[in-house]
């Protein structure tokens, strides 16, 4: 434990500040770049026993860490992208109050017609109930990415059956 704290106490003072550069040449933010230095700290005291000092130096398998730290918070950046654009731009938690009674029964008689049971769910509820997609996945555990698919295929193919009713 000892050994542990000096190595990583060691690499942390000579070489916070390059690793923060690194990070922060990745990520393009000053507050993400500090938290991902941390958190590429506190993986490295977690998971010290798998440290092989006689294949890196410490600040080598740190800066290892970190890239990995790194590609997880842009892939979050992404995911958070991907799901705040689809909520804006597509799904705002769709009510079909705007659109004719007929459209309004053909979509409907569409949705129980479907013969996804998952799909048929989340559909109920984004066009009936009006729920988010978010409320979707914490109600149904449909991964967000078969929502966003879903909503996406049922819009695309109600346009290309009714038009712009």
């Amino acid at each position: 434990m000892e050994e542990r704290n000096n190595v990583l106490g060691e690499a942390y003072k000579e070489h916070y500040d390059g690793l923060y550069r690194k990070a922060y040449g990745r990520l393009k933010n000053e507050m993400d770049a500090e938290d991902a230095v941390q958190e590429a700290f506190a993986l490295a005291l977690k998971y010290f026993s798998t440290y092989n000092p006689e294949k890196s130096k410490p600040v080598t398998w740190v800066a290892r860490i970190l890239i990995n730290v790194c590609n997880s918070i842009q892939q979050q950046e992404r995911m958070k992208g991907m799901s705040m654009e689809f909520d804006e731009e597509l799904h705002e938690g769709y009510e079909m109050t705007h659109l004719g009674d007929q459209l309004k029964e053909r979509m409907r008689a569409h949705i129980m017609r479907h013969k996804n049971d998952n799909a048929r769910s989340v559909l109920m509820m984004y066009y009936i109930k009006a729920a988010l997609p978010k409320e979707i996945h914490e109600v149904t555990g449909v991964k967000m990415s078969a929502i966003e698919w879903i909503l996406s295929r049922f819009k695309s193919d109600m346009k290309r059956r009714y038009g712009d009713e």
